[in-house]
């Protein structure tokens, strides 16, 4: 399978963001970012499925600033 290294940034009034996802295995990605806020910066690492009905992340979002603010979650979507 072929590999994709994708690399982005974004900057908004609110909040600005850089990272990576790293497409290594057919629908599976590694996905890291940096989001920059006022008032705190969050690190996100995970790992991500891309399927043509359904799709899932699995994300670890560490706070270094705050760490009562770290958080792991899943996000999936349906798609019919």
């Amino acid at each position: 399978y072929n590999s994709r290294m994708t690399i982005s940034r974004r900057k908004t009034a609110y909040y600005s963001s850089s990272g990576w996802n790293w497409r290594f295995y057919g629908k599976w990605q590694l996905l890291y970012s940096r989001d920059t806020y006022a008032y705190t910066i969050y690190h996100n690492y995970g790992v991500a499925c891309y399927n043509r009905w359904l799709s899932f992340y699995l994300i670890y979002q560490k706070n270094y600033q705050n760490p009562a603010w770290n958080r792991i979650y899943i996000d999936w979507n349906l798609s019919l």
